[in-house]
């Protein structure tokens, strides 16, 4: 095989990064079972965080368990911990862009969650658009 011809991963791809994870731990596809059982249990009406933390505490450093931990604490309004959660991520990860700017965006929300007034909303808008623009927080 041509040495140019030859795959190499990105490893700021997110998808990437947990695909290899659980490839490397010898289990490719475990990424999917965590998806498919926190879908039975939302259908269930079952509360899925328990079960994201049971397996957070047997791969503390998986980034698909951590980024769906993010998720579901952004997604409580549960900024605080959502984004210590996105910065133990992210320290792990620091190159995966998808990683990097959840956290971003977790900042963004904790600042302003308490803001008020047309003043509060506007510095909050500017903020998401600089975000959007990719600009460094």
């Amino acid at each position: 095989m041509n040495e140019s011809a030859k795959y190499t991963p990105d490893y700021t791809d997110s998808q990437v990064v947990i695909d290899e994870y659980w490839e490397r731990k010898g289990m490719p596809s475990f990424q999917y079972t965590i998806l498919k059982k926190l879908g039975e249990l939302r259908s269930k009406g079952e509360e899925d965080i328990r079960y994201l933390i049971e397996v957070f505490e047997k791969y503390p450093d998986a980034p698909g368990v951590l980024i769906l931990l993010v998720s579901h604490l952004d997604l409580s309004h549960d900024y605080y911990t959502a984004y210590i959660v996105s910065k133990l991520l992210v320290s792990m990860y620091p190159g995966v862009t998808d990683f990097v700017k959840k956290s971003e965006l977790i900042k963004i929300l904790l600042d302003f969650q308490f803001s008020q007034g047309e003043e509060g909303l506007r510095e909050f808008g500017e903020a998401i658009d600089k975000w959007a623009e990719g600009v460094n927080l």
